[in-house]
């Protein structure tokens, strides 16, 4: 791996460390304002990003890259609202999904073609990602101001399991 991808793979990484980060800010918001199924369902989100940010780690292993791990930035655990939480975790991935695909035109530049396969696994992971935060805020707006349809989708987000997603080319 060359010094160049080796470097925004080292960027992602911390990228993905500091999404786990800011989920585990968003359940502590929920869980202290009583949205005790969503402060779950971020707790898994936490963990997934935590999974991403471990499959980048060894693939840089893998390819004899240098890991850097510095400081996760901190986060902000203010919010005004239950929505405001998932549209700003709607923008967050958002945000990774255009660091995902910096990181794939990285790889590009570098000819590093094996990098880019194992990419687009990540690409696709974040198809679903966004596609989870726009079911997560539609869900909320569904319920408008009726305080039992909100608590029944609170409920429902309670039954959110964590599953080890198997990344393409580490095993």
């Amino acid at each position: 791996m060359n010094k160049d991808l080796n470097k925004d793979f080292n960027l992602q990484i911390n990228c993905e460390l500091y999404s786990g980060y800011l989920y585990l800010g968003m359940s502590e918001w929920l869980n202290r304002h009583g949205w005790i199924g969503a402060a779950h369902w971020m707790q898994i989100q936490a963990l997934e990003e935590m999974t991403h940010a471990e499959g980048l780690m060894k693939w840089v292993q893998r390819n004899d890259g240098e890991l850097e791990l510095p400081a996760i930035e901190a986060v902000e655990i203010k919010f005004d609202s239950l929505l405001d939480v998932f549209e700003k975790a709607e923008a967050h991935e958002k945000y990774i999904t255009e660091n995902i695909n910096k990181l794939v035109e990285s790889s590009k530049k570098s000819a590093d073609r094996a990098s880019k396969l194992f990419l687009d696994w990540y690409v696709m992971e974040q198809v679903e990602e966004e596609e989870n935060a726009r079911d997560n805020i539609l869900g909320i707006k569904l319920c408008k101001d009726d305080r039992a349809a909100l608590i029944a989708w609170d409920h429902g987000m309670s039954h959110r399991e964590f599953h080890h997603p198997t990344i393409p080319y580490l095993d």
